[in-house]
């Protein structure tokens, strides 16, 4: 039985929200509106185009519109619209994206991530280590889906609980167009965000060849102070980046598209003390140490994409280079109890070559196909260093690690749909796959017990990761589906090994088994929609983000889980000026055996068959209301947008972690179109200055402890113009 824990205040409004929704889908009868209806979203989640209502699969998309007027420009941000979805930062560039409870930890993790990202046809994340989550920008973007379940079959490794897909506009053949972005705001009691963004679409030969190229700066302000160090407002974040595309129409069946895209990112450490101290007596917007902690990344993706049409068949080839690059700084002073200062740098690249071939069938018949190919090569290197400023015991190396690694990738896959009755249909998938990994570490230093070690070897596997659904119209506007999907995870090396505590080299991959049924649904012209998903999920060899009694962050293999859950999304639009829509999810994740092995963050060794799992709040929601309105001739929107997650835990057991989370936020936007071509508009984000914390890390051998809070109330203007 899962057990309702909202907080009083949102679970009335989820309640009323729900309840008042199914209502007037119901009455929609009694008071028609003919013009009034919601807009019919296709997606590619299934590497065709379908609509969203059609497909056996839980997805959110998330248009360019909504995009726009809620002033979404972050990726925690549009996380927070699907139900079951979270991102919680690590203070830097790093983060754990989970969908569906599938998490053992808050912070970034020396892991692949549970959810891959995409940005168009190619996977943006480096397959690896969570330290560097991407966040890319999304200006002139088509939509995102957000696909919720494994997506082993079609997406690979990495999308053991989900995936992410951003896709960008691409360039028009036919027509000159272009944008330009300008943002400001004010953060209270803080700094100012500014940000500058523009696209430019040019068709050098029309109708067969065009260029779209887009770029972006934007800067967020400051609102933590460095207390030891004295520096205000200094938790400041820059990004800029960009793309070019351009297509080449080369005959009525072939065309060419390459890209460069390029982001990079600087962000100072977003942490605050988690607990008032003698010396920082007020812990809301301060944080101590000798270290300005921060990261830096640099995503650089070259493209290429050929297509060809065929009679009852698409071709298409997709060749990505890959280079990842991050730096992070952080503090370890509190080794030595903060006498004098010690950075710890983490420097890494990685540099991948991937190309995937695929046909999907376009033939109108009740057998619809798809199969591929997939090779990925990766070579990554991230060394390692903590350097005291004079000798101790002889040495200045407090730590140093560097490791090495190889990485191959070879899949096969495929999926099949069969109408093989006029209101049935089936899904038959799977994806082989192999995977070898060489890889070398080198670790010495006064933590690694004055001693150098050095420890190289291989690993590899393979395994089938299976897909089964079936789907059944039950009337035009309800289908109902129930599917059956593996994921999966590849193994890798940890940063650092050896270690007084004697970390582990490596650590094996883990998969899991996602049981589902589900149910889309549009009434009235489609002005109603209503969809819910129901899943278990059954994960095995879970890779446990762990640290050492040293204070070093690895990853083990250990133990089961299982996650069973409730999903729902609601969109109603009553007349052709309202709409209005929510979506909530209902988890609960937790271990099903003991684990003598895992060392929680308090030093308690051991975890126990129904231990929650640490980073998966059991409830999130979301709601919004957008109205349209004409004034002097001229259109304008205002839309309001609720959002809510959870509490969840630092460590599997609360005694040994901290709780975060059951944060919520209000942002409000106002939009007016000045002309045909200039759009201006007003927000208001965090509209009631929440500052609840939406991530912790408990105290420990490194430090005080941390937690990462909502962003301040931030008022701001946007102006747009199209030409």
């Amino acid at each position: 039985m899962l057990k309702n824990n909202f907080h009083p205040k949102v679970n009335n409004l989820v309640l009323f929200t729900a309840i008042g929704l199914v209502l007037s889908g119901e009455t929609l009868a009694q008071s028609p509106n003919d013009e009034a209806a919601l807009e019919e979203v296709l997606v590619t989640a299934t590497r065709r185009a379908a609509s969203i209502q059609d497909i056996p699969l839980a997805v959110t998309a998330i248009s360019e519109k909504t995009l726009q007027e809620a002033n979404i420009t972050r990726l925690d941000e549009y996380l927070r619209l699907a139900p079951g979805v979270t991102y919680t930062q690590g203070g830097g560039a790093g983060g754990n994206l989970q969908m569906r409870g599938v998490a053992t930890s808050p912070r970034q993790a020396q892991t692949q991530a549970a959810v891959s990202q995409f940005i168009d046809e190619f996977a943006a994340d480096d397959g690896a280590k969570s330290i560097n989550t991407p966040d890319l920008g999304i200006f002139d973007i088509n939509r995102i889906e957000l696909l919720r379940g494994p997506q082993g079959t079609l997406f690979g490794s990495g999308s053991l609980s989900g995936a992410i897909r951003i896709l960008t506009n691409q360039p028009e053949l036919e027509q000159f167009e272009g944008a330009l972005e300008l943002s400001g705001g004010f953060i209270d009691d803080g700094g100012e965000d500014y940000s500058v963004s523009g696209m430019i679409n040019i068709p050098v030969v029309e109708g067969r060849f065009a260029i779209r190229a887009v770029g972006y700066f934007r800067e967020d302000g400051g609102w933590i102070d460095q207390v030891t160090l004295g520096q205000d407002e200094y938790n400041e974040n820059e990004s800029y980046g960009g793309r070019i595309l351009a297509t080449a129409r080369l005959s009525e069946r072939w065309d060419l598209t390459a890209g460069i895209y390029y982001q990079n990112r600087e962000i100072q450490n977003q942490l605050t003390l988690l607990e008032p101290t003698p010396a920082v007596p007020d812990n809301t917007r301060s944080m101590t140490g000798l270290v300005v902690a921060g990261s830096e990344l640099e995503n650089t993706f070259y493209n290429l994409r050929v297509n060809y049409e065929g009679d009852n068949f698409n071709f298409l080839s997709v060749t990505t280079l890959r280079d990842n690059e991050f730096l992070t700084f952080s503090d370890l002073s509190a080794i030595f109890g903060n006498a004098f200062p010690i950075p710890y740098e983490l420097n890494g690249e990685s540099d991948s070559w991937i190309q995937e071939f695929r046909f999907t069938s376009t033939s109108d018949s009740a057998l619809e196909w798809t199969v591929g190919a997939f090779y990925m090569d990766r070579e990554r290197e991230v060394p390692n260093a903590a350097n005291s400023p004079f000798p101790l015991f002889g040495t200045t190396n407090i730590i140093f690690n560097n490791t090495i690694t190889d990485t191959l990738e070879y899949a096969l896959y495929g999926e099949l749909n069969y109408r093989f009755a006029e209101q049935w249909t089936a899904t038959l998938g799977g994806r082989w796959y192999y995977t070898e990994s060489e890889g070398s570490s080198e670790t010495s230093g006064i933590l690694n017990g004055f001693m150098t070690t050095f420890v190289e070897g291989e690993q590899d596997e393979d395994g089938i990761t299976p897909k089964f659904a079936l789907a059944f119209d039950a009337s035009d506007s309800v289908n109902i589906y129930a599917s059956v999907s593996k994921g999966f995870r590849t193994g890798d090396w940890n940063v650092v090994s050896g270690g007084i505590s004697n970390i582990s080299a490596s650590f094996d991959s883990d998969s899991l088994w996602n049981y589902e049924v589900g149910l889309k649904s549009q009434f009235d012209d489609s002005r109603f929609t209503a969809n819910l998903a129901l899943f278990l999920i059954d994960w095995e060899d879970i890779q446990i983000a762990q640290r050492s009694l040293d204070g070093f962050n690895f990853t083990g293999n250990a133990g089961s889980a299982e996650s069973i859950g409730l999903e729902v999304e609601l969109n109603f639009a009553p007349t052709d000026q309202l709409e209005l829509g929510a979506s909530f999810s209902v988890t609960k994740a937790e271990l099903t055996e003991d684990v003598t092995t895992v060392i929680q963050s308090d030093g308690t060794a051991g975890v126990r068959d129904g231990d929650r799992l640490p980073g998966s709040p059991e409830h999130t929601f979301a709601a919004y209301g957008r109205y349209s309105f004409e004034l002097m001739g001229r259109s304008g929107y205002a839309r309001a947008d609720f959002l809510y997650t959870g509490s969840a835990y630092t460590d599997f057991s609360p005694a040994a972690g901290v709780e975060y989370g059951s944060f919520s936020s209000l942002n409000l936007n106002i939009g007016y179109n000045i002309s045909d071509t200039i759009n201006a508009s007003l927000y208001v984000n965090n509209a009631f200055d929440s500052d609840d914390s939406t991530s912790a890390t408990p105290a420990g051998f490194l430090g005080p402890g941390t937690e990462m809070l909502l962003r301040p109330r931030t008022i701001g203007a946007t102006l747009r113009v199209d030409f």
